[in-house]
């Protein structure tokens, strides 16, 4: 028997030695036929890719001219997450394509002057977006009969179309003369299409875009925390989203908040200040705890614009139009990084990110403000990108 099997083992070796010497090669296999399933990619063929790169962008405008600070290069900065250096390895002041929601509050007296005079030029200031950006435009304003609940049109979808965004409908509306019905309706409070704004933006391709809210209003506290089928003592119903939840979602998705304020002279300061005692009172954190939840959270423009490396403007009717385009322009005058960091644990936590402009640069440039997100929170185990072999 071992002689049989040694004799056979040999015989196999023989034969395909003498195949390969022949230089012949296996036949291909046949074509598939139409309509057949085409055949599983094999696993080797997939690599998995280290998707840790962490990109943001940041705009350094001078202390003294409060103008933007150019011509700065990669060893000009400094990157630190959680304290900690991080090398850069990515750097232009090239920006990527923008996705933009134009958030318009229509509620407040403040704000009507500046409205009509930027709805009269609205063209003209879209004219300032980049032919790849693509924007939409929604509207909130005050329920006519309810006057303490909240409507949100969405006026345009979102569109590379910047004739589209400015015509006569949107002018309309800017001038209170809105034809559409209302994408939601009813709201207890306006921050609600903050949220909305946001949700809009995370849904809309592609990924690889900036994202950024404008929003024009006059910057009166927003209640963040209502049940949206009841009262403020009422204890049933869905909840709004409180802000540091919504804060949460920017810094995932990276994007920027920024707004062109109207403040009332007056009122904005008054409310502002009885807001935050109300907030501190302890009958207001008996009924919270009552309810669970923060009942009296408010959340002002700045609370959002400046975590999310965004900004705050002081609009007036007379340079509104400016003010705005202006606003357009600092999303494009910006430097943009990208780094792999040193704590590659998938915890989900949240990273705290600081951009800091050398001292050898500094004492050339003179001192610098640098603009950017606050942060971000690191991808939970277990989540990674494929793609095909090169």
């Amino acid at each position: 028997m071992n002689r049989i099997a040694i004799t056979a083992s040999t015989l196999i070796f023989l034969a395909l030695s003498l195949y390969a010497q022949s230089g012949k090669v296996p036949s291909p296999p046949p074509p598939a036929r139409a309509g057949a399933p085409a055949p599983q990619t094999k696993r080797d063929d997939l690599i998995t890719v280290d998707s840790d790169l962490v990109s943001l962008d940041a705009r350094v405008v001078s202390q003294q001219t409060g103008r933007f600070v150019g011509g700065l290069k990669k060893e000009d900065f400094e990157i630190y997450e959680d304290g900690k250096r991080q090398e850069i390895t990515h750097f232009s002041e090239d920006t990527p394509p923008l996705s933009v929601v134009f958030l318009i509050d229509m509620h407040g007296a403040a704000t009507e002057g500046v409205f009509t005079r930027i709805s009269r030029n609205l063209e003209q200031v879209l004219q300032h977006l980049r032919p790849d950006d693509q924007a939409a435009v929604m509207l909130v304003d005050s329920d006519r009969a309810l006057r303490q609940r909240y409507d949100i049109w969405l006026l345009h979808a979102f569109t590379k179309d910047k004739k589209l965004l400015g015509d006569q409908s949107t002018v309309s509306a800017l001038l209170g003369k809105c034809e559409k019905p209302p994408l939601l309706n009813n709201l207890p409070t306006k921050h609600q299409a903050i949220y909305e704004a946001e949700l809009l933006l995370e849904q809309t391709p592609p990924a690889t875009n900036r994202r950024a809210i404008l929003t024009l209003t006059d910057d009166m506290p927003w209640w963040t925390r209502r049940y949206e089928d009841s009262g403020l003592f009422a204890g049933a119903g869905k909840k709004t989203i409180a802000k540091k939840d919504l804060t949460r979602r920017m810094f995932t998705a990276g994007t920027m908040f920024c707004a062109l304020v109207t403040p009332d002279p007056v009122w904005t300061p008054r409310l502002l200040s009885v807001t935050k005692q109300l907030e501190a009172h302890p009958v207001a954190k008996i009924i919270s705890l009552a309810k669970g939840y923060n009942a009296f959270e408010y959340a002002e423009m700045g609370f959002y614009a400046e975590p999310t490396g965004g900004e705050t403007i002081l609009a007036t009717e007379e340079k509104a139009v400016d003010q705005l385009t202006e606003m357009i322009e600092h999303l494009y005058i910006r430097y943009s990084f990208g780094y792999v960091p040193t704590n590659r644990k998938r915890d989900g936590k949240f990273r705290k990110v600081t951009v800091k402009v050398s001292t050898v640069a500094e004492s050339r440039e003179g001192a610098v403000k640098v603009a950017t997100k606050e942060g971000y929170y690191y991808p939970p185990a277990g989540k990674s990108t494929t793609e095909r072999k090169k």
